[in-house]
């Protein structure tokens, strides 16, 4: 049986939790991944692929990291400064966002996790 997920970075727990349990079946379902294990189902949230300039910041600030983004933009050339200050939505795989995310040592599913929590917030 699997556990309820409550917050965004238990779903990394989840897939390896499956990868160690061959009863897990995992199959996409509209926008969100069903998932079979023990009789038991239940939805994840696929990673969104953008999410809006406020969702963004506002789960940066939940998940602590937004001083740390805010050095890495201070540091960076003036193209990245405009982009941080005039981008109305944050594609998950941008080059920029790859590159802060190496700079700030976040690993892909921790980046996977922030743009999920940033989906549930704001608008």
């Amino acid at each position: 049986m699997i556990k309820e997920f409550k917050y965004p970075e238990q779903i990394v727990e989840f897939e390896a939790y499956c990868q160690e349990n061959p009863s897990c079946e995992v199959h996409p379902y509209g926008s969100k991944t069903f998932v079979l294990t023990d009789n038991d189902r239940k939805f994840i949230d696929p990673v969104p692929q953008s999410v809006s300039d406020l969702q963004i910041r506002l789960a940066l600030n939940q998940a602590g990291l937004r001083p740390a983004v805010e050095a890495y933009v201070a540091a960076a050339p003036q193209e990245v400064k405009d982009w941080w200050e005039r981008a109305r939505s944050f594609e998950r795989n941008h080059l920029i966002v790859l590159d802060a995310a190496e700079w700030l040592s976040i690993s892909s599913e921790e980046l996977d996790s922030l743009w999920i929590l940033a989906s549930r917030l704001g608008g």
